[in-house]
């Protein structure tokens, strides 16, 4: 013990510069010397009693250059555990770097020994503060984005129109885009009467009337008799892409019909794609590029409502409810609002009338077996085997030398387990399209693929 005191009092004697030596009750010796050095190295006096209780702690050496870092940490930390150290500027031509004491993971020319027994008061102090910036953090986003809810919950309305049997809901959506009282919603059965009702934000019910729709767009435009309403400014709107944080305002399951607010869903915006429905799968007239969204927000009565980012700049409309009526996999996706601004500006200034109804499943076309020369046994049950009663002659069927009793288990690639499901499929098809079968015959599983006619549409007129 008493070699590595000497050691150390031979290494501190060489060293130039001045040392600030203080023992466990803050005493500060200021000496340039080796005799208080040497005092300070030894244990303190008996008569010094260690602070909070401290059985043994060892001295605080304590060095500060005067530079303006050094002395903020000076007041912010050198200050509240009791150290005075004295500001010495660097000699001449000399750098922090050059000195002895200094490290590199210490720019700011301080380097400070804290006792034990004061470990714990600042690690408390510090958890303290960390806790009380977090909840003050949380207190301010919570504020900054209720106000932006509470902003966009004003430009969204509450419709009521048509509908409420077979499934039909007789609720919906729909969102302001002038202060004169023009409402953009989704084109859809709500609409068929001739006038719907709307809730604003404040309860107060208005009616409209049908301005204009394009059902190539799914949309419509309706309006009411109202000024000065806060509305979504087309000519500011906004864009998003994979990984936008997103707000969904709407009236699903008619969560409200006065002054109550709509519901708001969180989420992202997953990728931005096209909406494909050539097949007739989707019942929807629309294809083009959408926004699908990480959230469930395409549910009833949410057709027409708004998509959002954080600050609420408008993104998109929301789409209808949109399966596949063969896995059942619901389509949540958005059309973005730069797809409807121009139709909706013309629509506004009255360059747009009133367009027919478009009902998207009359245009799934009735394709029965006997186009390609095959008729099936009577679908008598709910899962009647598609079995093939009678081959035609002179057919497609007859030149792949198809068979009575032959079964067909698939339809370009999907699975046949009916009657009816086979028929489901074939409705899908479209002219100049190849349809491929597989056919069952005892233990053996035959291909053959037919040409969809091209003339098709015109023999069902």
């Amino acid at each position: 013990m008493r070699t590595a005191i000497s050691r150390q009092r031979s290494a501190i004697s060489q060293r130039a510069g001045r040392e600030f030596l203080l023992d466990p009750n803050g005493v500060t010796s200021r000496s340039p010397g080796l005799l208080a050095q040497r005092a300070t190295l030894g244990n303190p006096p008996q008569s010094q009693q260690p602070q909070r209780g401290c059985d043994s702690v060892p001295p605080v050496r304590t060095r500060l250059t005067h530079s303006p870092m050094s002395e903020v940490i000076h007041r912010m930390v050198a200050t509240p555990l009791g150290l005075e150290p004295t500001m010495q500027p660097l000699p001449q031509g000399s750098s922090l770097r050059d000195q002895p004491w200094a490290t590199r993971r210490n720019p700011f020319g301080v380097r400070i020994s804290v006792p034990p027994c004061l470990r714990g008061e600042i690690i408390r102090c510090l958890s303290t503060m960390t806790l009380i910036f977090c909840l003050f953090a949380t207190t301010l986003l919570a504020a900054d984005r209720n106000a932006v809810e509470a902003e966009v919950q004003s430009k969204v309305v509450k419709l009521f129109g048509a509908g409420g049997l077979a499934g039909l809901q007789g609720y919906g959506t729909g969102f302001v885009i002038s202060p004169n009282g023009h409402i953009a919603t989704v084109w859809s059965h709500l609409l068929d009467g001739d006038t719907v009702s709307v809730v604003l934000s404040n309860g107060k019910r208005i009616t409209g009337k049908v301005l204009a729709a394009e059902p190539k767009l799914d949309l419509a435009v309706i309006k009411i008799e109202a000024e000065g309403l806060d509305y979504f400014d087309l000519s500011t709107i906004a864009t998003g892409g994979p990984g936008t944080r997103i707000y969904a305002f709407s009236n699903m399951f008619k969560v409200a019909a006065g002054d109550e607010p709509l519901s708001v869903q969180h989420g992202i915006i997953s990728a931005r794609t096209q909406l494909s429905a050539r097949r007739g799968r989707f019942a929807s007239n629309y294809a083009g590029p959408v926004y699908v969204v990480d959230a469930i927000t395409n549910n009833p009565g949410a057709a027409g409502g708004v998509l959002t980012n954080r600050d609420g700049k408008l993104l998109g409309m929301l789409g209808r409810e949109l399966r596949d009526s063969q896995s059942q996999v619901w389509v949540n996706y958005v059309v973005p609002i730069g797809e409807l601004a121009p139709t909706l500006r013309a629509m506004m200034q009255g360059e747009y009338t009133r367009s027919a109804v478009v009902d998207p499943l009359a245009a799934v076309r009735n394709i029965p077996p006997r186009t390609f020369g095959m008729i099936l046994v009577p679908d008598i049950v709910f899962r009647t085997p598609a079995y093939i009663d009678e081959v035609l002659p002179g057919t497609n069927a007859e030149k792949a030398k198809l068979q009575p009793d032959d079964l067909i288990v698939f339809l370009n690639g999907k699975v046949v387990n009916s009657v009816r499901t086979l028929q489901a499929e074939l409705n899908l098809l479209q002219p100049g399209q190849d349809a491929e079968f597989v056919i069952r015959r005892g233990s053996e599983l035959i291909t053959v693929k037919f040409p969809v006619p091209l003339d098709l549409d015109e023999k069902q007129e």
